[in-house]
């Protein structure tokens, strides 16, 4: 969802490549993205931590061998598995960050102007479509336009935080993220660290 708001503030524009400093005109996308960042990056106290820790822990601690057509699997290979892949996810999910919000440059800045001529023989071929668009698939043509002009990304562009409807649901997944695993898991593992008597309630359930 938070790519999605992203997108719609950029023209619709799904290059990282043409982002950067987004975090200066997108307030609210940024903050709510930079919880999401840090829950699936694992980090403590988000919920992605109790989550990801949890399933880990079970996997690598676990007697039960996995059986596949004469395979025997030792569960710890399992855990580094798990563990790998939880490392990639860091890893691309900081790179998105990264590229979307932070850095030096508005890169998009050094776009060039966008010539509307050039999106002219485009319209032809939507029309050409739309003549046997009986299921009404297909914009037509004064449609496409008002579309092509929506997907521009130049320099001149400035990027808007996007409506109360868009980010909303991300403020809400966002506090979610802050506390839910926390509540959830009863605060496990460090509620066995700190000897606190929390129910775990995913358990319970």
């Amino acid at each position: 969802m938070g790519a999605g708001a992203v997108i719609h503030a950029m023209s619709h524009n799904q290059d990282m490549r043409n982002y950067g400093r987004l975090w200066k005109y997108l307030p609210v996308t940024f903050f709510t993205m930079l919880i999401g960042w840090l829950a699936i990056c694992g980090i403590p106290p988000l919920a992605g931590f109790f989550s990801k820790d949890d399933i880990l822990a079970k996997t690598y601690t676990s007697s039960h061998y996995w059986h596949e057509q004469g395979w025997t699997v030792d569960p710890k290979i399992l855990y580094f598995i798990g563990l790998g892949t939880a490392l990639m996810t860091a890893a691309y999910m900081t790179r998105l960050f990264w590229l979307t919000f932070m850095g030096e440059n508005e890169r998009w800045r050094q776009l060039q102007p966008i010539h509307h001529e050039a999106h002219a023989h485009s319209h032809a071929d939507v029309i050409e479509k739309h003549v046997n668009d009986e299921n009404g698939f297909y914009l037509d043509h004064e449609e496409e336009i008002v579309f092509d002009s929506h997907h521009e990304l130049d320099s001149h562009h400035t990027p808007k935080e996007v409506s109360i409807s868009m980010w909303f649901p991300l403020a809400v997944l966002a506090l979610l993220s802050i506390g839910g695993g926390l509540v959830l898991s009863g605060a496990y593992p460090l509620s066995e660290l700190w000897h606190l008597d929390w129910p775990h309630l995913f358990r319970e359930w």
